[in-house]
Parts: structure tokens; C-alpha cells; sequence
């Protein structure tokens, strides 16, 4: 079974993802902050990452930075959830590693499409 972390601090948000995450047969792991995502990461490499871009400690875009930085994750598909729709920000995103880009408000429907995309290719 594949899994899922999803990095998320809105609290409804990442529980609605991982109950829709779940139904679709993903196991889904959460974390809300940058230092759970980076200690549930030592544990274990997911089939892909669903992450925040405003984390309460930090950029979500840093994690992606340091994934592309070492071998064993750079591969990780990483779908970016934002409110932040400026074309240069969404740039940066993928700048940073992003496979996907995805802004907020959006419909879960099209999340799940993303990520079963980005598993398959994985």
C-alpha cells in the first residue's frame, strides 16, 4: 500500500485529506509543523508528499529544497497546496521541486486526481 504525508496546519484541511486520501487506499501519515514532517521522513520515505507552503515553523518550500539535495528523496513526488497564486510564486515552487502546484481554495477531487498521477509515476 502506498503512503502519504501529508504537511499541514490547518487542522481540517490535513484531516479531510488524509480521510479522502484514505478512501482512495492510501495509507496517510500527517504532520503540522516542518520538524514532524523532517522526523516522520527519518522514519521512512512516503510514495509522495502533499505539503503546505506556510508552515507554522517555517517555509514548506525549504523541505523541498533539501529533499532535491540528497539522492535517496529526490524522487519523492511533492504536491504544493497554497493561497499563494502569484505566477512568480507558483515558479518558485516548482524552482524549489515541486511536481505540483496546487492553490488554494481547491477541490479534493482534483488533489486525489494529482496524487494518484504522482504515485503511479513514482
Amino acid at each position: 500500500m502506498s503512503w502519504i504525508l501529508v504537511v499541514e496546519d490547518d487542522e481540517d484541511v490535513s484531516s479531510f485529506l488524509q480521510y479522502v486520501l484514505e478512501g482512495d487506499d492510501f495509507k496517510v501519515h500527517t504532520a503540522a509543523t516542518l520538524a514532524e514532517a523532517r522526523q516522520r521522513l527519518s522514519l521512512g520515505l512516503p510514495s509522495a508528499i502533499i505539503l503546505d507552503r506556510g508552515l507554522p515553523d517555517g517555509v514548506g518550500l525549504d523541505l523541498c529544497r533539501e529533499l532535491n539535495k540528497t539522492p535517496e528523496e529526490r524522487h519523492l513526488p511533492v504536491l504544493v497546496l497554497s493561497s499563494r497564486k502569484d505566477p512568480e510564486e507558483v515558479r518558485e515552487g516548482f524552482a524549489a521541486g515541486a511536481d505540483e502546484y496546487i492553490v488554494k481554495p481547491f477541490q479534493f477531487v482534483n488533489v486525489l486526481a494529482q496524487v494518484r498521477a504522482l504515485t503511479a509515476c513514482a
